[in-house]
């Protein structure tokens, strides 16, 4: 289990009745918590609710018919949790919320609310799956909270593998196997799913397209972050810098090392940035933190 999978166990075995889950890739959490309920002794049925379709049962065997036709609750969160409280004993549903401002209803915070003690009590448990959403203070204090992190390079390299399968008896195959620690650097920030869309899309004759690779990772996280991170595209070289010779051999053996960067992050100004979060009278706009000792 990941410690994704094993934090979900352990609230399943507490009994615990609900818990919010920030994913940036919701459907590949659904699935990898699914896999931890089918391995229960007792698996529960599975439900899943968004605002778009509504509720659906995900377990063949369960029965659907008495909480009424999944249009009754598109785009109705509320009504949905009222309908919650029918779901039968040992029952897990999955709440979606694209969008923060669904929690702070009113109707929605009170339906959420309402679960606490009736699941508690029959092994049922609510999963709200939301990228970044926050909880309010009428029910922050007894939401569990679990995160479901971007893949690591171990599992990119996962990925990378399940993609290149099919190419096992071509020439492709070995080339681009080669190239895996490369690939696993460059699709780290993205998700599960764009991690194996861009492998799929620059997977060439001559093994991997590492700069349009690396292309499609630069404009995921600028785009995802506001172009508050933006990757540097200068060409500049130490070739192009006149002096400076043993900082640059310092430099030189540091990215040639048995433990080199993976990263490096350039902060323009950081003395101001730093200085202006300062608050109070122990502040200025000079760029210089001021000494409070006498």
């Amino acid at each position: 289990m990941n410690p994704l999978q094993l934090d979900f166990h352990r609230l399943r075995c507490a009994g615990t009745p609900w818990c919010l889950t920030l994913t940036p890739d919701y459907r590949e959490c659904m699935r990898s918590l699914c896999k931890v309920l089918a391995e229960q002794d007792e698996p529960p049925s599975l439900w899943v609710w968004d605002c778009l379709q509504g509720h659906r049962c995900l377990s063949e065997t369960a029965q659907t018919g008495f909480l009424g036709s999944p249009d009754d609750t598109v785009q109705a969160p509320a009504l949905l949790l009222k309908k919650a409280l029918e779901l039968p004993p040992n029952s897990v549903l999955f709440f979606i919320v694209p969008k923060n401002d669904m929690v702070e209803d009113a109707a929605v915070i009170q339906g959420i609310a309402n679960l606490r003690n009736e699941f508690k009590a029959t092994r049922r448990t609510l999963v709200i799956l939301a990228r970044d959403a926050a909880l309010p203070p009428f029910l922050a204090d007894d939401v569990p909270v679990l995160r479901d992190p971007l893949p690591g390079s171990d599992e990119i390299k996962g990925i990378f593998k399940r993609v290149l399968a099919p190419f096992r008896e071509n020439t492709v195959y070995q080339t681009a196997t080669e190239q895996t620690d490369k690939v696993a650097d460059m699709c780290r920030g993205l998700t599960r799913f764009a991690a194996e869309e861009a492998i799929a899309r620059n997977l060439t004759k001559n093994g991997m397209d590492l700069e349009g690779l690396s292309q499609i990772q630069r404009e995921i996280v600028e785009t995802a972050t506001g172009r508050g991170l933006v990757y540097e595209r200068g060409r500049t070289t130490f070739d192009d810098i006149g002096g400076q010779q043993s900082f640059k051999r310092m430099l030189q053996a540091m990215f040639n090392g048995p433990r080199r960067p993976r990263l490096i992050v350039r902060w323009d100004e950081i003395e101001k940035s730093v200085s202006s979060s300062a608050s109070g009278t122990n502040s200025d706009n000079t760029g210089v933190s001021q000494d409070t000792q006498t």
